[in-house]
């Protein structure tokens, strides 16, 4: 009788009261905030294990404390000594992937080319497919599904033989590539050079020129063809800080030798960014003309909204750390707990988390 006395006690020690009221998302996220200040974590890329949903857990009140008692630091034991709880959970930070995503819709047979797919580094699940790919990989392969804009590229979505040329003569700028002069070569994919010129198919393409004199034995490059491409140019006189938008500019087709490497050749991701100099009508806009237009100040004082994956939304005031533009991730301090939290820039006076 003794042992079976002693041994509820243990135990109602260890668990949470199953009588409390449910904070449980409160709770998780209030030891979240104690973990990312700790440890230099951003809170949206902790995960915590919650307890048995049989559980009832109390928003602590008083001396909130989390501690890692195993070497692995993948245990985390949440202490409160008001109202008085504590329980072993699992604790672990997401990692950064780099992953692969397609610009814009694509079609069956489409060959993959630099425009087509952008490079990304994030928190995000990646199947066997999609891992492990790189620009060399994936550039010159043709697609076997069509594919929409926005979607993650996996190896399942293209082949892996590229068509490239090689000159088996010397060959003047502005003199026609053909098989008068060049040899269609297939190659591993995996294999092709970066910036190759790759072929759609088995046969030459129509209008291809030189933008360059080139030695015999030489693997054509996109550089050594004379192509045409859209860019963003300003459409009237411009003084700076004038938005970046359809009234302000538009795109037009211009020789690609003609311009830099840093143009735009649409106005994805320029919303509420300006122009830092003044424009003459016809100007291409680069990356070195534009910035972004502040809409959350250095100091301010924010509504802060952490949402969690069950639909719980937590409220507080928070204060800026930084500038934030737009969909800006910036550093902001919880003004009533004092720790450093981060977020979104939503609009002029709200953060979220995601």
């Amino acid at each position: 009788m003794s042992l079976i006395k002693n041994s509820f006690i243990l135990y109602s020690l260890v668990l949470p009261s199953l009588a409390t009221a449910n904070d449980i998302d409160i709770v998780i996220f209030d030891i979240k905030q104690i973990i990312a200040e700790s440890r230099k974590l951003d809170i949206e890329n902790i995960q915590i294990v919650k307890p048995d949903n049989r559980i009832k857990l109390g928003r602590c009140e008083k001396n909130l404390s989390v501690k890692f008692p195993f070497k692995s630091n993948k245990t985390i034991l949440a202490k409160c000594e008001k109202p008085i709880w504590k329980f072993y959970t699992t604790f672990k930070s997401k990692q950064k992937s780099v992953y692969f995503k397609f610009t814009k819709n694509l079609k069956i047979g489409d060959l993959l080319t630099i425009e087509d797919i952008k490079k990304h580094e994030g928190y995000v699940s990646l199947n066997k497919f999609e891992k492990n790919l790189s620009f060399e990989k994936i550039l010159g392969t043709r697609l076997i599904k069509d594919v929409e804009s926005n979607e993650i590229i996996g190896r399942n979505l293209f082949d892996n033989i590229s068509y490239v040329i090689r000159t088996f003569k010397n060959i003047k700028k502005n003199e026609l590539i053909n098989d008068k002069n060049s040899l269609i070569v297939p190659i591993d994919s995996e294999k092709v050079p970066f910036d190759t010129y790759i072929l759609k198919n088995k046969n030459f393409a129509q209008g291809l020129i030189l933008d360059s004199d080139l030695p015999q034995n030489t693997l054509i490059k996109n550089t050594h063809i004379l192509s045409k491409i859209n860019v963003l140019v300003s459409k009237k006189f411009l003084k700076a800080g004038a938005q970046i938008n359809s009234d302000n500019f538009e795109l037009k087709t211009v020789n690609k030798s003609s311009v830099g490497k840093y143009y735009f050749d649409s106005f994805e991701g320029l919303k509420f960014n300006v122009i830092n100099r003044t424009f003459s009508k016809g100007e291409v806009l680069t990356k070195s003309d534009t910035r972004s237009d502040q809409i959350i100040l250095k100091n301010q004082i924010v509504n802060y909204i952490y949402s969690t994956e069950s639909g719980v939304k937590i409220s507080a005031s928070a204060k800026a750390l930084e500038n934030g533009s737009f969909g800006q991730k910036i550093k902001l301090k919880n003004t009533d707990s004092g720790r450093e939290i981060y977020g979104y820039v939503f609009n002029a006076k709200t953060v979220k988390n995601r």
